[in-house]
């Protein structure tokens, strides 16, 4: 667990350093989408546990930090969470990695296309934690400059492992969720 966060680390610093050196406009959140960006998503969703053959109702989360390319194509380090409560406790399957946004038009309203390509993590308090291959895919609708509805994929590959809690687990499994955000994009 501590590699994989001082990876997180890593990459948001990189992403973060990148973006100010490529920043072309010292007046970042100028309303335009080419430069830097940040993006914040709050929802709900539901999520299909496969580790423990159960489904249900789950929160939400995104974090992007990123560079608009121009207005209609940003890149970004993103941060993609689903979170659940499975027997009173809780549980997370997350993405994290290199994604990229699509818009329709350059300027709101318009529609995108969002994907993220990385690692995969789930976490249960009883259960410990696991880290594997990680996408996700969506889409959504900017409907007011800064504002946009948005909807998730999310899908955790993960290979059999021991989760030092004195058990392993025998075969991969894949872990998924939905969820809808509304989101707010600074630029």
């Amino acid at each position: 667990m501590a590699e994989r966060r001082a990876l997180q680390k890593a990459l948001l610093i990189g992403a973060v350093s990148l973006v100010g050196i490529c920043a072309t406009d010292a007046a970042a959140f100028d309303g335009e989408r080419k430069g830097f960006t940040v993006q914040f998503g709050l929802g709900a969703g539901y999520v299909r546990d496969n580790t423990h053959g159960s489904s249900g109702a789950a929160a939400g989360a995104t974090i992007n930090v990123g560079y608009g390319l121009n207005d209609r194509l940003a890149l970004f380090f993103s941060e993609r969470a689903a979170a659940w409560q499975k027997d009173s406790r809780p549980a997370a399957l997350g993405v994290s990695g290199l994604g990229a946004t699509f818009y329709f038009a350059e300027v709101a309203p318009s529609g995108f296309f969002t994907g993220t390509v990385g690692s995969a993590f789930y976490a249960r308090q009883d259960y410990g934690h696991e880290e594997g291959f990680g996408i996700s895919i969506g889409g959504g609708y900017e409907f007011k400059k800064n504002w946009s509805l948005g909807v998730d994929y999310l899908l955790g590959r993960f290979s059999p492992a021991d989760t030092g809690y004195g058990y392993s687990v025998d075969t991969g499994y894949t872990n998924r969720a939905v969820a809808v955000k509304v989101n707010h994009h600074w630029y």
